[in-house]
């Protein structure tokens, strides 16, 4: 038997554009360079721009770190978001470990520092969030682009420590779990559904970054609702939650190889609890 490899090209770039009836056209620019030195690693820098945000990213990851099947993740990012609820300028740097457990199973953790000057209602106030991130993940779907069988577990949990004065602590934790059922032989026909649990303790919520509540409502939440348009109110302005639970139903058609249409039915309560 003789096997002949050869090394992929080491750079990709992409671009992409949408439009949203909300916020109006947005973009992407990505670009990546991979096997660094030799030993598999890659850097990827992303440049995203919309109505509510303009943003940049750049991720190194080294595979095999230490032992095999575990990866040291360093992260950079710089971000401008003005959602309805508030306006939002941070900087944030990450150091992460991630270890593959099983197949379909890996836990991520590590530090994070974000730097943010976040403004609400009228009110300026800044952060210097020390955090310590942790995740979860469990992908036993038979497709991880386009599942049709099989069902997604996230877990995040991540203590926050304000190092800018206010000296506040807290701890956001989500869970989110998706299912996918086929009605018909080929996965033409889908039914999926979705439950999504967040709670944010430790702090009164007027004290917490405005940025880092809970709200509802976008593609991600509630669809049919502008994004971060759910949650509790002052007057007739989002101020964010404490608590969240999202619940969503979505029957998926696929009329094409490249086209499909989707019916959903969805359901987000954001309080402050």
């Amino acid at each position: 038997m003789t096997v002949t490899v050869s090394e992929r090209k080491r750079h990709s770039v992409a671009a992409g554009a949408n439009y949203k009836t909300d916020y109006g056209p947005g973009g992407k620019l990505q670009w990546e360079t991979r096997n660094l030195r030799g030993g598999g690693e890659s850097l990827s820098t992303e440049a995203l721009f919309s109505g509510i945000e303009y943003s940049g990213h750049a991720v190194f990851r080294q595979p095999d770190f230490l032992e095999p099947d575990q990866s040291l993740i360093l992260g950079l990012a710089a971000a401008y978001d003005n959602p309805d609820p508030y306006i939002s300028r941070n900087q944030t740097t990450s150091v992460l470990i991630e270890r593959l457990l099983q197949e379909e199973m890996l836990v991520r953790g590590g530090l994070s520092y974000r730097l943010a000057q976040v403004s609400q209602l009228g009110q300026d106030d800044s952060f210097g969030l020390l955090s310590l991130p942790a995740e979860f993940e469990w992908n036993p779907v038979d497709d991880l682009l386009n599942p049709t069988r099989g069902g997604r577990l996230k877990v995040q949990a991540e203590p926050f420590y304000d190092t800018w004065g206010s000296n506040i602590t807290f701890l956001k934790s989500y869970a989110k779990y998706s299912h996918y059922v086929s009605l018909t032989e080929d996965g033409d026909w889908v039914l999926a559904g979705q439950l999504g649990l967040g709670a944010i303790t430790g702090a009164p919520l007027m004290s917490l970054p405005a940025d880092e509540r809970f709200y509802g409502g976008g593609g991600g939440s509630i669809r049919g609702y502008p994004y971060q348009s759910v949650s509790p109110l002052i007057g007739n302005s989002p101020i964010g939650g404490r608590s969240i639970m999202e619940l969503s139903f979505e029957l998926r058609a696929r009329i094409t190889e490249n086209i499909g249409v989707v019916a959903f039915l969805g359901w987000t309560l954001a309080v402050n609890v």
